[in-house]
């Protein structure tokens, strides 16, 4: 799918993780982060979810 963003202005990078229900498959929402290099924020997001879920 083609962004109408202008890619100048705008980028996509990672840093967010999505929350989907395991039966169903429904999208709920999503965790974001930024400020580190995009694999850094997205590890950093997994780090979290994984800290939470084994609380």
């Amino acid at each position: 799918m083609a962004s109408r963003l202008d890619p100048a202005t705008y980028a996509a990078h990672g840093g967010v993780f999505p929350l989907v229900l395991r039966r169903g498959g429904a999208l709920l929402g999503a965790v974001g982060v930024s400020g580190l290099p995009q694999r850094e924020d997205h590890a950093f997001v997994v780090e979290q979810l994984r800290a939470f879920l084994a609380a």
